[in-house]
């Protein structure tokens, strides 16, 4: 993917043990965002197929890429990626979410002056 035109990003830092946070976040049963269900297909690896349930909305699908144990991991959506796990130093954890968008993405959805 070419530099994004547009990025939000938040992070929190835990003091938490790295290999606490990694079991917790690579384990979907623990992604508690209500009402969003999630679902893996398969292990917690480069390429597994996920799936976001809300009601009223179609299923989103999505696939675990970059996924590096104990260090990051990269959820890729269509049209649109999401890093979500991201340490720092050993002695201080820091997880990231961030979005990007596309130029193609932000021309499609730009309105247009009449």
């Amino acid at each position: 993917m070419r530099e994004p035109s547009w990025q939000t990003e938040c992070s929190v830092e835990t003091s938490a043990p790295l290999e606490f946070a990694w079991n917790f976040m690579s384990n979907v049963a623990n992604w508690n965002d209500p009402p969003a269900q999630f679902f893996l297909n398969g292990p917690f690896a480069n390429g597994s197929p996920g799936t976001t349930e809300m009601p009223g909305q179609p299923l989103q699908h999505w696939w675990l890429r970059e996924v590096l144990s104990m260090e990051s991991y990269t959820i890729e959506f269509p049209l649109d990626r999401a890093v979500m796990f991201s340490s720092g130093p050993l002695s201080r954890l820091r997880m990231v979410a961030r979005g990007l968008r596309s130029r193609s993405f932000l021309k499609a959805r730009t309105p247009r002056a009449i």
